[in-house]
This record gives structure tokens, sequence and C-alpha cells, in this order.
């Protein structure tokens, strides 16, 4: 799709270009999709080691005040989207403390088991906001009021990367070792399937390391994030 994308966006500037008379035709015209022999990359290299995410939380939770640090610590703790963490899925009303799991409750039947260390940030979290109700978000400048918009995450991840003395990657690579983890620690793929919140195993298979079949319970949640 992002090739498709890129294509599109191509045919539109050498379009503009040829009615202007700079290029004689549109090149990119001539360029078949279905020829090119397009695969995955092995990315497996890019995402966070073991020892990036513990000298990177070694760096966020020196800063307690900073609620995009508190942001990082759940993605190295659960598999979620920057976004799911930033305003789509966690607002205080899909945070279900009592079963220990949080998701979207209300709209889908998707139940992301807690580590007791989310729990616990979660629990601390709550006990920041003066005025938190169901509706309000998790993560925000404004008490609950607005989500936590997209570009200061990215620069303070630049921020703390540099301050742990480590390869800057993005907070997707975060959800990427998250996955890859539960792999590892031997959660069968259905159950990865359910908790990343992948429509369809495909997607899956591209976090994909070899693990061994087994169920994932609380105490296996703690086990991988704690």
């Amino acid at each position: 799709q992002t090739i498709k994308n890129l294509k599109t966006i191509t045919n539109y500037v050498f379009d503009w270009a040829v009615n202007n008379d700079i290029v004689p035709y549109n090149v990119s015209r001539q360029v078949n999709l279905k020829d090119l022999n397009l695969r995955d990359e092995d990315n497996y290299e890019e995402i966070y080691s073991d020892e990036e995410r513990k000298k990177l939380l070694k760096v966020v939770l020196n800063h307690p005040e900073d609620v995009i640090a508190r942001m990082f610590v759940i993605l190295f703790c659960m598999p979620l989207r920057l976004g799911e963490v930033r305003s789509i899925t966690i607002k205080w009303s899909d945070v279900d403390f009592e079963n220990h799991t949080t998701g979207k409750r209300k709209k889908c039947n998707r139940h992301i088991p807690l580590s007791k260390t989310a729990e616990d940030l979660f629990r601390r979290e709550y006990e920041l906001r003066t005025n938190a109700n169901e509706d309000s978000f998790v993560f925000s400048f404004t008490n609950g009021l607005n989500p936590v918009s997209e570009s200061p995450v990215y620069r303070h991840l630049h921020k703390f990367c540099g301050e742990a003395d480590i390869t800057y990657r993005t907070p997707h690579k975060m959800r990427f070792w998250a996955v890859t983890k539960m792999y590892e620690a031997g959660v069968d793929q259905a159950r990865i399937q359910y908790t990343a919140g992948h429509a369809c195993p495909s997607t899956t298979d591209h976090y994909k390391r070899p693990s061994r079949l087994g169920l994932i319970t609380t105490m296996k949640i703690n086990e991988i994030f704690n």
C-alpha cells in the first residue's frame, strides 16, 4: 500500500511537470507495480534490544513528572500502538482494575492483560488526576481533557535516546519489541494476534520469531513485562 501511495504521488508530480513543459512525458505511468518484486525487509536488528530497553527505561523513570515518559513505560510493558496509548484506546473507561485489563471495552471485545508494572502506573496516573472520569484521557497535559499530540512524543523520544546513549528508534519499535518478546516467551500466535489487535495473522507474522506454543495469563504477562 505504501508503494501504491508513492506511485500515486509520483504520477501527480510528473503530470504537473508535463503540463508545465518541464518534462516531455510522465515516466511514472510506465511503471507497472505488478512487475516489481517487493518483499518485506528483515528489520529485526532495528528494534530495541533488551539492553537498550533497560537503558531507555532507566532514563524515562528519572522523569516521573513527564507524562510522555510515563507513556513510554506503558509502550514497553504492553503490545500497544502509540496511537492507542496516546488517545484512541486508553481512556479511564477502558481501564479495568478489577479484571487487570485494558482495551476498548465499549466498542470491541479486546481485553489486554495488564502487567503489574502497567497496572501500578495506571493507578498512580489516576491518583494524579483531580477530575478524572470515564471519558478522561489517561495521558494528557490538560488533566484528561485532551490527548497528547504526536509531535512531542517523537521529540521526547529523541531526547531520551540521546540521554540513554542509544540509537533512536520510533515508538513503533517498542511495540515490535513487546510482540517479539511474547513470541520468545512461548505465547501462541493466536493470542498474540488478539492481544496486539492485528486484523489478520499475516500482520502478526511480521513480528514472528521461533517460539513455543503456550497460553497467556496474568502470570505470564508479569514474567514478560516486569
